[in-house]
């Protein structure tokens, strides 16, 4: 096939080649309209039609995948004989880069099996199967967010027709599930399989069977049992062993059913050593217990015995204010120790074990806080904060972290996520108190400001607005602040009287960014792109570096603009 780095594909300019396989190259091309790069998959000429058809079709369904763990599939069309498919383009590499031959730290691993793990769930939910999953479609952004990539040759539920054609084999050899490598029908728990195959590598630092060529490899995932991961890696938990060689079985019936069900019994076996470790006392004294699943009731308040009088209850001060906070969880004890910690001290708690269930709730009870856990089956903290943050009506509700985990690069993704807090588990009740109690503070004089900057200061009269000192000019896109002229890019300008026309209104990144680069993209890619233009904008309003200046981060949720000088 002939190199088109230079050339053009219909709007979109080849940069660089990315890669090569067997049905296709993808490179890298910049879309000018648009202002962004993105990655294009070109099919090779000699594919057959009846592929190409079939591979139409299913580009249309996978469009429709709208998940975190994704990446999203922006257009699909033909340049005379070319077919190509456009997806967006990702920073940084694959998980295959970072197999080094050793096994990867567990925690690392799980986080990025369960990330996969919900895209297939969701996938699978919208009848589309992978059939390819590896660790080189498994793309790396921001450190530590997987993102699954590559479904050229996934296969569609919904048509029977796709269970009985000739190339149902097709898969990479190195984790194709037996059924597969077999040529017969397939069903979600191949993924499962693949999805296994490639966490058994990243926790041995070995694949699941090696021989000299593909032929052999295929005849041993038919035939053969895999060695015990623990043989390679003798830190690797039995519970954790037990889950992979379920996931590996043989038979698809006696694997996990759905990726729900895989990735729930994965972090049960993860979490088994980290609750037995919170069982132990923390090394520094408080005059409270810390909050752990181990927290008994009888020894959660040491002055205090779980059966205390009605009078004495009545003494404990009550809050007046009703305060409605969901804590998301998985460990039921824990889950119950939290919400006897906030009901104490009068706060009315919602609880769910994940964030599917979560979001249930929150599309029927309206909730002032969330606490969530980071490590959970079907849907994790990260994603649930994604999707809180993506509901408009959901916007300015704090969300506080409750994670095990001590990783530098957890706490640095939620802190570019805006998350507003994190606590640690085993959690302090007082520490615990304080931050729910802050949070719910600045939320309550958060959501009065706007209402009285709104209302006093702005002025709208012949496309000329005035909000305090700013004086926007909308037909001439000028601008002064206290009467001298502020050069502004378009964009910087474009962003300034969005924001001036909403004065007080805390907008999303998202809503933001189809203004100053008209296209849609997800909450954390929003938030980088914006930014700097934001810097820029404040630095030209007179601001000193590091002051937010009129232009407030409201809790990392979005922005909104005050009157200068007020």
């Amino acid at each position: 096939m002939t190199n088109l780095v230079g050339k053009k594909i219909g709007q979109y300019k080849v940069v660089e080649q990315i890669t090569q396989g067997s049905l296709a190259t993808i490179y890298k091309a910049y879309q000018p309209k648009l202002d962004r790069y993105v990655a294009i998959k070109v099919l090779f000429s000699h594919v057959a039609q009846d592929f190409v058809e079939r591979f139409a079709q299913e580009a249309r369904a996978i469009a429709q995948l709208d998940h975190p763990n994704i990446v999203p599939v922006y257009d699909f069309d033909r340049l005379d004989d070319t077919f190509y498919i456009v997806m967006k383009y990702v920073e940084g590499g694959n998980l295959k880069r970072m197999l080094t031959g050793h096994p990867m730290d567990l925690e690392l691993a799980f986080r990025f099996i369960s990330q996969v793990g919900a895209a297939l769930g969701y996938a699978h939910q919208h009848g589309v199967i992978h059939r390819d999953v590896k660790p080189s479609n498994i793309l790396v952004a921001q450190g530590d967010w997987a993102l699954l990539s590559d479904f050229g040759i996934a296969k569609l539920l919904t048509d029977p027709a796709h269970l009985t054609h000739s190339g149902t084999g097709i898969g990479t050899p190195d984790y194709i599930a037996p059924e597969q490598a077999r040529g017969l029908a397939i069903d979600q728990r191949a993924d499962l399989y693949s999805l296994g195959a490639t966490l058994y590598e990243m926790v041995t630092g070995h694949l699941l069977f090696e021989s000299d060529g593909s032929l052999g490899v295929l005849v041993k995932h038919m035939t053969e049992q895999p060695r015990s991961p623990r043989s390679y890696n003798p830190e690797l938990p039995v519970a954790v062993e037990q889950v992979i060689l379920t996931v590996l079985q043989k038979d698809p019936d006696r694997r996990y059913r759905t990726a729900e069900e895989f990735m729930y019994a994965l972090t049960a076996a993860i979490k088994q050593p980290a609750q037995h470790k919170q069982a132990e006392p923390s090394a520094m004294t408080h005059n409270l217990p810390a909050i752990s699943a181990s927290w008994s009731s009888s020894s959660r308040f040491p002055h205090e015995s779980r059966q205390a009088s009605s009078s004495e209850l009545d003494a404990k001060p009550q809050r007046t204010d009703s305060f409605s906070i969901l804590v998301v969880d998985d460990q039921a004890e824990l889950l119950d120790n939290i919400r006897f910690a906030l009901e104490t001290a009068g706060y009315i708690v919602l609880t769910a074990c994940d964030g599917l269930e979560a979001l249930e709730i929150l599309n029927v009870q309206p909730v002032d806080l969330i606490l969530a856990d980071i490590a959970m089956p079907r849907m994790n903290g990260y994603q649930l904060y994604e999707r809180v943050r993506q509901n408009p009506h959901w916007l300015a509700i704090p969300f506080i972290f409750l994670t095990a985990r001590t990783l530098d690069s957890d706490i640095r993704y939620g802190k570019e996520l805006g998350v507003d807090d994190y606590l640690s588990k085993p959690i302090q009740p007082e520490d615990l108190l304080a931050a729910v109690h802050g949070k719910l503070k600045r939320a309550r004089q958060l959501a009065r400001r706007p209402a009285q900057t709104a209302s006093s200061s702005t002025v709208m009269e012949d496309n000329i607005i005035t909000l305090g000192q700013l004086r926007i000019d909308a037909d001439q896109h000028r601008a002064w602040l206290d009467e001298e002229a502020v050069a502004l890019s378009a964009r910087e300008f474009g962003l300034l009287e969005y924001l001036a026309r909403r004065p007080g209104k805390v907008i999303s990144p998202q809503e933001l960014i189809q203004v100053t680069h008209q296209f849609k993209t997800d909450h954390g890619e929003a938030g980088t792109l914006l930014r700097p233009l934001v810097r820029s904008l404040r630095r030209k309003l007179g601001y000193p570096v590091g002051e937010t200046g009129c232009i407030e981060n409201v809790r990392g949720v979005g922005y909104r603009l005050i009157a200068p000088g007020s």
